[in-house]
This record gives C-alpha cells, sequence and structure tokens, in this order.
C-alpha cells in the first residue's frame, strides 16, 4: 500500500496521537492526586474521632480512680497485702514454741529463766527476755547460745556409753573439777566434732553405725531398748500389749512415724507415754491418732500379705449411727486388729556424722593415752541461732513476794539459715 499523505500531514497525525495519550495520563494521574487527597482527609477525620473518644475514656477512668469508693478498695487492699506479709513472715519463720522452748532449756544456765519470747521486725529473729537468779549471767547465756558445739559434746558423752553401751577413747583432758574425760574435738567454724570410740562387738557397731545414718534412725535407736523391754517388737506378745508394725523416718520434716497394732487408743497411750518418758529425750513432740489410711477407707482394713483383710470395724464414738470419720473410733474383730499412728518430731543431735575403722598410728595414740580405740567419728552439726545480741541488762531486784533476786536480760537472737522448727499439721499422719 503506498502512502500519497504529505509528511507534513503524517507527523501532524502522529503527534495528535502522542498528545492524546499525554492528555490520558494526565487525567489519570490527576484522579489518583484527588483520590489521595480524599482518602488523607478522610483518614485525618477517623484518626481525630478516635482520638477523641480516647480522650473521654481516659477522663473517665481518671475520674472513676479519684473516686471516693475506689480509693477505699484499694486502701482495703493495701491493708489486706500488710496483713498477708506479716501472716507469711511468721509462716516462713516457722517456729514451734514448745519445741524452741525445749532446746533453749538444754542451752541456758541453771540459774536463768527464760520469761518470754517474741517476734521482731527482722526475718529469722526473736526477742528473748530472761529473769536470772544472778547478776552477769548475760555473757554466759550468750556464750551458751552461740557455741552450741560444746553442748552437742556433753550430749554426746552421755548418749554413746548410755544408750548405745559404747565408751568415748583417746586423749584424755582434765575439767575444772578434776575429772578426766575423753576429747573431742569441736571446730566452730566448720561446725564438726571428731572423736575416738571403743567398739567392743558387732552388734554394738551395726547400731551405733546405723544410728548414724540421720538424725531419725538416731532418735529411733534411743528408743529401740525401750520397746524392747516394753514387748512391743516380739514376734509374740500378751493380747493387751501393742506391737510395733513398721517405723518411717522424714528427715525433711524431721519427724519418726511408728506404725503400731493394738486393741485400743487407751492401749496406745501406754505407748506413748513410754515414747514421752524416755530418758534420754530424743523427741521434743509426739502425736498419738488412728491410721488414716483406715479411718477414711471407712472401715478399719489391714493390708496383710498384699490382701485386704478386715480386722476391726470403726464404729462412731458417740453411739449414733452416723456420723464424721474423726468421731470414729476402731472396734477390733481380732486380737491387735486396729491401727494406729504416733508421730515424734525428734531433735537432731547430728547432721552428718560418718564411722571409720581408725588407723594403726590412731590406734597407738590411743593406747598411748591409756585406753584403746577402734573407730573415729566426723559429726557436723547445725547451730540453732547465727547471731546473739544483748539488748539491754536491768539492774538485780528483789521479788515482793519471794525475795529472790531477780536479774532481767534481753537479748535479740537470729536463727541460723539451717535451724528449722517446724509447724504441726494435726490432720493426721500418713504413711
Amino acid at each position: 500500500m503506498i502512502n500519497l499523505l504529505p509528511p507534513e500531514y503524517r507527523e501532524s497525525i502522529d503527534y495528535g496521537r502522542k498528545n492524546t495519550r499525554i492528555l490520558s495520563w494526565v487525567t489519570t494521574l490527576i484522579f489518583g492526586i484527588i483520590v489521595l487527597f480524599l482518602v488523607s482527609i478522610f483518614g485525618r477525620l477517623t484518626f481525630n474521632i478516635a482520638t477523641n473518644q480516647a480522650n473521654s475514656q481516659k477522663d473517665s477512668i481518671n475520674s472513676e480512680i479519684t473516686s471516693s469508693n475506689l480509693n477505699s478498695v484499694e486502701q482495703q487492699y493495701s491493708d489486706f497485702l500488710d496483713g498477708l506479709t506479716g501472716l507469711k513472715k511468721i509462716y516462713q519463720q516457722q517456729i514451734l514454741y514448745s519445741r524452741l522452748i525445749k532446746k533453749l532449756a538444754t542451752l541456758i544456765p541453771p540459774d536463768s529463766k527464760l520469761s518470754s519470747i517474741a517476734l521482731t521486725d527482722s526475718d529469722r529473729a526473736i526477742t528473748l527476755n530472761f529473769v536470772n537468779s544472778r547478776d552477769n549471767l548475760g555473757p554466759t547465756i550468750q556464750v551458751n547460745l552461740e557455741n552450741q558445739g560444746e553442748y552437742i559434746a556433753q550430749q554426746t558423752r552421755v548418749l554413746l556409753p548410755g544408750a548405745f553401751s559404747v565408751d568415748l577413747a583417746g586423749k584424755l583432758v582434765t575439767q575444772s573439777d578434776g575429772s578426766q574425760i575423753p576429747q573431742i574435738i569441736i571446730n566452730s567454724d566448720s561446725r564438726e566434732l571428731r572423736f575416738f570410740v571403743n567398739i567392743e562387738n558387732d552388734k554394738a557397731y551395726d547400731t551405733l553405725s546405723n544410728a548414724l545414718k540421720n538424725g531419725g534412725e538416731f532418735a529411733y535407736s534411743l528408743l529401740a531398748p525401750s520397746f524392747d523391754s516394753s514387748g512391743y517388737t516380739a514376734q509374740e506378745s500378751p493380747s493387751n500389749v501393742p506391737h510395733l508394725d513398721s517405723y518411717t523416718v522424714n528427715t525433711q520434716n524431721k519427724t519418726v512415724d511408728f506404725y503400731f497394732s493394738a486393741n485400743s487408743m487407751d492401749e496406745m497411750n501406754a505407748v506413748k507415754n513410754v515414747i514421752d518418758s524416755n530418758k534420754w529425750g530424743a523427741f521434743t513432740e509426739t502425736y498419738l491418732f488412728n491410721d488414716t489410711g483406715y479411718i477414711f477407707g471407712k472401715d478399719c482394713i489391714a493390708q496383710i500379705s498384699g490382701s485386704n483383710k478386715s480386722t476391726c470395724d470403726a464404729v462412731c464414738s458417740n453411739g449414733l449411727d452416723n456420723c464424721d470419720y474423726d468421731q470414729k473410733v476402731c472396734i477390733p474383730k481380732s486380737e491387735k486388729g486396729c491401727h494406729y499412728v504416733i508421730r515424734g518430731y525428734y531433735d537432731e543431735l547430728y547432721t552428718n556424722a560418718k564411722i571409720t575403722s581408725v588407723s594403726s598410728a590412731e590406734q597407738a595414740t590411743c593406747n598411748s593415752n591409756g585406753n584403746s580405740c577402734t573407730h573415729k567419728i566426723v559429726a557436723t552439726y547445725n547451730q540453732l541461732f547465727e547471731k546473739i545480741d544483748i539488748n539491754r541488762v536491768t539492774a538485780c531486784q528483789a521479788d515482793a513476794i519471794s525475795g529472790l533476786n531477780q536479774c532481767k536480760v534481753e537479748m535479740r537472737a537470729q536463727f541460723d539459715p539451717n535451724s528449722k522448727f517446724y509447724l504441726i499439721s494435726d490432720g493426721g499422719a500418713t504413711k
């Protein structure tokens, strides 16, 4: 096809087409700008509305916060937190005062009497008030409470020969009264005792080595002779004598649970008296209850040879047909068919103890001091108080009624981190 149009005309047509495309792009750009402008305006209006709503809500919340009702609730909540903090503080100290008083009684001199104990503002600290019969006993009490190693050594000299028939050996030291006793080396910094003993037979060694495993086993070993002599461990015993079936040690709670078969609670009270009257005093608190494993099983069931055998009935102690489990007592259907638990909280003498045979050199040293030794014991102990301060000393005055001298001393005692006095739950023992 031959294009006969003049070149000038063809060029004008090309420019016209280009102008049309340019006009189309310009129109589209202008339309886009207008759309963006409208979107921007709409977005700003929306943002302003949201901001105004947020400010309105903020003002409303501030108004509620400053209202008297909310202030009252806030004050009540603050008071609750203060009370909860105090309660938590007392709970965390876990002080059982009956045990603490018995422990203190072993550490203070005879002329001193503890008159009161009070919590202080600091955690793990108490205020101790003493009334002494003579002056200048404050420093003596302070030394006794701070140096518990001497007390542990004194108990060791009594318990080993008395309860275990094991003699202390080694170098003899002379006391102030002129008597001689075997030496016990005390390291107050490491809280460690070192001493030698003379064990004459395997039975005595087995008993002592087992007792030194932990405080609970030590406490049981002190009681075992009394249980044996009372017939509680015999295979065959009179029908009215309870039988010790087993015992468990809880080293965390410092408890020993004794599981007995008996006919009545009265028989078990006699067993508890044997424990409480034991002259070695291993237990600071004891509690007796029906074995909850049987009572809360709705009847008294003994686990014998892996099978359930009904040995007694749980009946209401008041004679009614229906009552709560804690009001029931066990009536045996067979001899010693009822089951009881005695829980004892023991006073730990050693935290850890290791017994080893002496070397030939150590044995020669013992022989040179006039006695023989077979084993060495290294034991660690816990300190009751970490720090003792004397707050106030009052001049001695005669009591108006008795006429006896009263010298008052107030001390602040901070518990050692490792000392524990456990709160006792009266909910019953469990295996």
